[in-house]
């Protein structure tokens, strides 16, 4: 790993790399470090012209390490767990709840994280070629002006606000580890995947659907969505949603429709639903009735008939793969 860890009541951090005994699809390595501070944990994927970061950042005490890159860095930043407060030089202090994400470039890196508190933090770096942004430059023009910092070689941050991760992408960061094996295969597979990851969060922050909508409100449609599918286990109240996203009911309902492309309780229902048929099929041995439950079902009647009428086929098909849908 060729960064550096340092911090100014420790001192230089001692990445250890971890062996792996070779059972790794793609250029893999991990890396720990331990201290009074607590266990870090970092994993590197590198295919292609891309490098991923998985990092666990369990934290004992307060802590602000360090990180120092060398070259230019363009990179992804997803908040998987736990808020984070992030210093860069160049750019200054910004905020990442969990569940938020933005894009960084920096000639050379230079930042810091602030742990307030003892937790378990998870983090997700991307770090990608400039030939993404062309890529879909032509779908998404507004990207010319972060291209520009970048030529000028100015530290810049691509969003002004953070933007809000959805299950899909979610999902998609976790799939990116599972790299098919040998070499050229791999860098294909993740190039593909990267593709689709970035799309979607583009779309997620600049899609504002048909008609008009104000900045404030379509940052409250989704802040609205991220609770949604963050707490789909939960009594979801459309009062509590509009009032926790700043907006009036009405007002929600409108704008919601509008960039998401169908209505709020639709969405909820599409939402459980979908979680509920990955649960299926990625948790075989999880009971029916808990899934049910972590989807906002108390009665498992109730889901397994609303299940049959959204996908028209029964959990039970799914598990016993009787039939290959959806």
């Amino acid at each position: 790993m060729e960064f550096s860890l340092h911090s100014a009541t420790h001192g230089p951090i001692e990445v250890k790399p971890i062996p792996l005994d070779g059972v790794n699809p793609g250029n893999e390595q991990l890396g720990l470090a331990l201290g009074s501070f607590g266990q870090l944990v970092f994993q590197e994927i590198a295919a292609g012209p891309y490098r991923l970061f998985y990092n666990t950042w369990n934290i004992k005490e307060k802590f602000l390490p360090e990180l120092r890159d060398s070259g230019p860095v363009l990179q992804l930043l997803v908040a998987l767990k736990g808020p984070f407060i992030n210093w860069v030089k160049g750019v200054g202090e910004f905020y990442l709840l969990q569940g938020q994400y933005n894009i960084l470039y920096t000639p050379e890196l230079h930042a810091a994280v602030y742990f307030g508190e003892p937790e378990e933090f998870l983090t997700f770096h991307l770090h990608f070629p400039m030939d993404l942004l062309y890529h879909y430059l032509g779908i998404f023009p507004t990207l010319q002006e972060f291209i520009d910092q970048i030529k000028a070689e100015k530290p810049t941050l691509l969003f002004p606000e953070a933007g809000w991760t959805t299950s899909e992408m979610l999902r998609g960061i976790n799939n990116l580890a599972d790299l098919p094996r040998g070499k050229d295969f791999s860098a294909y597979f993740l190039d593909l995947k990267v593709k689709d990851l970035f799309f979607n969060l583009l779309v997620q922050k600049y899609h504002r659907g048909k008609g008009t909508i104000s900045n404030k409100n379509l940052e409250g449609v989704r802040n609205a969505r991220h609770f949604i599918e963050a707490h789909l286990g939960k009594m979801l109240n459309v009062s509590t949603i509009a009032k926790l996203s700043g907006m009036k009911v009405h007002t929600l309902k409108k704008y919601f429709k509008q960039v998401v492309g169908i209505g709020l309780a639709d969405f909820i229902l599409k939402a459980r639903m979908n979680n509920a048929l990955f649960l299926l099929r990625e948790q075989p041995d999880m009971p029916i009735k808990r899934i049910a439950w972590m989807n906002g079902y108390d009665h498992e009647e109730n889901f397994l008939q609303a299940f049959k009428k959204h996908f028209g086929i029964t959990p039970k098909n799914i598990r016993s793969n009787e039939m290959r849908w959806p």
